[in-house]
């Protein structure tokens, strides 16, 4: 028994106590062996969580491929420099102050105020821009009908 095997014996907690102080390259075969093996998803989860931590010089990905043989080739991929936001990291010590809507768009969405920039490249603000008149004349929005109603009714005409 190897020493990476060794280091995953166990339960996943034990395990997880034993990630301190462990190398990248440890952490790499670690992760192999264990998506190879058990796959606990508590230990690669904890596994990758300590890979981010002792590895400098950016974010890292780690994928498993299947040969076809029963075996995986790990490939780990460094993606760039940038901070990694975990869930442990996040402020949580106050609610968020979101207002409740107090007013719903004819669709029924709840219209709430926001300081979003809305000619941000992620965000859509005519979804139906460069569609034909066809493609928008389905209402979905019936509530006493079926989708594939609406469908077969609108296609008729």
């Amino acid at each position: 028994m190897n020493d990476v095997t060794k280091l995953l014996d166990g339960t996943v907690e034990d395990v997880k106590t034993r990630l301190g102080g462990l190398d990248a390259a440890t952490l790499t075969a670690m992760l192999s062996a264990e998506q190879a093996g058990k796959n606990r998803k508590g230990v690669t989860d904890a596994v990758e969580e300590a890979y981010t931590a002792a590895s400098s010089g950016g974010v890292h990905y780690t994928s498993a491929t299947d040969r076809g043989d029963g075996t995986q080739a790990v490939t780990t991929t460094n993606i760039g420099s940038a901070a990694v936001t975990t869930a442990a990291s996040l402020d949580q010590s106050a609610r968020a102050n979101v207002a409740p809507a107090d007013q719903f768009d004819p669709a029924g969405a709840p219209v709430q105020s926001s300081e979003i920039d809305l000619d941000h490249v992620a965000l859509d603000r005519n979804p139906r821009a460069n569609t034909t008149a066809d493609q928008n004349r389905i209402d979905f929005n019936d509530p006493v009908r079926s989708g594939r109603e609406i469908v077969e009714d609108q296609l008729k005409g």
